[in-house]
């Protein structure tokens, strides 16, 4: 099974949590959480992924979702090519399940390409930004 990479799949561990009234689910590095049916915005630091080329770092997903570049669809993106990006600084917003999940930065560096557009779908690990 590989649920990293399959809507579908989380879908059925989402109805397997109701079933079972699980609150938690941890599994193969992707954790689901259950809030008493609100949508809970969480901050989520991303890791540094890996240095890809003289200095480029390839910032990439931590879960499967909708990627939304700005807080609302007539809010400017939070982030753009050419600008500085500081440790703590939201990057974009990941919508899995319902939740809004908050993406920042956690180191500073300036953002060289956004490799996704509003309302695409993300799969886990996929590159969402490179920065230097």
């Amino acid at each position: 099974m590989d649920i990293k990479t399959d809507l579908k799949e989380l879908k059925k561990l989402s109805d397997f949590m109701k079933k079972e009234n699980l609150r938690v689910l941890e599994l193969d590095g992707v954790k689901l959480e259950k809030y008493d049916g609100a949508v809970q915005e969480v901050r989520t630091v991303v890791p540094v992924a890996e240095k890809v080329k003289s200095g480029v770092v390839e910032i990439k997903s931590p879960l499967i979702g909708i990627y939304y570049g700005s807080g609302a669809p007539d809010a400017p993106p939070y982030v753009t090519v050419g600008k500085r990006v500081r440790k703590g600084d939201v990057l974009c917003i990941i919508e899995a399940m319902k939740q809004m999940n908050e993406i920042v930065a956690d180191s500073d560096g300036e953002i060289i390409e956004v490799c996704l557009k509003n309302g695409e779908i993300v799969e886990f690990d996929q590159v969402m930004f490179r920065v230097m």
